[in-house]
């Protein structure tokens, strides 16, 4: 199993990893957490990142729980205007100490609570939903990811989430893509599902919302989870409207 907590502009996930020793088959459990306030200092080994991170800069965090895959994660979003969905481009993965993270696009301001992971349900262009926050996790070995743990969220923590199932060189960028592109015929992605606050998570002791995900057992090293995301329109039942996490 594997867990990642991005709380209070973020959330945590759950996975698990087979591993093979003769004729023994176990799964082994991690979790990841991102609200450590030292994340990000020259001291701390669990995490490598900034505070204050430039568009497209990436964060890398090990295991809380033992030694296990580690983690990068990169701050996506579709701010790039363009004639029909719009693409996108990368934003600024920003950490806030014992908060967790937070995205901050280009199309949007650093203010609460704009740097959180959210979204806009309409804009100027001919595009319905736009500025839709996305966090691609990239972990360096295929795993199975079974749970995500919102912290801190603004009427609701709904979203989307996708497993790259193509070829073994991973995604790629995401740059020029958009979120429709993803779950085009032959684009290399597979919709695990969409989660809503109201009716798949469960309200842990310290508040905080816990979903199960991705019943079928998908294997992955990509992860994409955005805002709840109606362009990913397999199954979606709701806007993306209100969601802040």
């Amino acid at each position: 199993m594997t867990k990642l907590t991005l709380p209070a502009a973020g959330f945590a996930l759950i996975a698990s990893v087979m591993t093979s020793q003769s004729a023994i088959a176990a799964t082994d459990t991690w979790s990841w957490r991102f609200d450590d306030t030292s994340c990000g200092s020259t001291s701390d080994a669990t995490c490598n990142g900034s505070t204050a991170s430039n568009n497209g800069d990436t964060w890398t965090q090990n295991t809380s729980t033992g030694s296990g895959p580690d983690l990068t994660l990169q701050g996506w979003s579709d701010t790039a205007d363009v004639s029909g969905p719009d693409t996108f481009e990368t934003g600024q993965l920003r950490h806030y100490g014992s908060s967790g993270f937070g995205i901050v696009n280009r199309d949007t301001g650093s203010g609460n609570p704009e740097h959180a992971f959210g979204g806009d349900s309409s804009g100027a262009s001919s595009d319905t939903f736009e500025n839709m926050d996305a966090v691609l996790l990239s972990f360096d070995e295929v795993v199975t990811l079974n749970q995500v743990t919102m912290g801190w969220y603004s009427d609701d923590s709904d979203f989307s989430l996708l497993a790259w199932t193509g070829a073994n060189t991973g995604p790629g960028s995401l740059a020029g893509d958009s979120y429709a592109d993803l779950i085009a015929g032959g684009s290399g992605w597979s919709m695990l599902g969409h989660y809503y606050h109201s009716a798949d998570s469960t309200v842990l002791p310290n508040g905080d919302l816990d979903f199960s995900v991705n019943a079928g057992g998908v294997s992955s090293s990509y992860y994409l989870l955005s805002v709840l995301n109606p362009e990913l329109n397999t199954g979606c039942t709701g806007s993306n409207d209100g969601s802040r996490y």
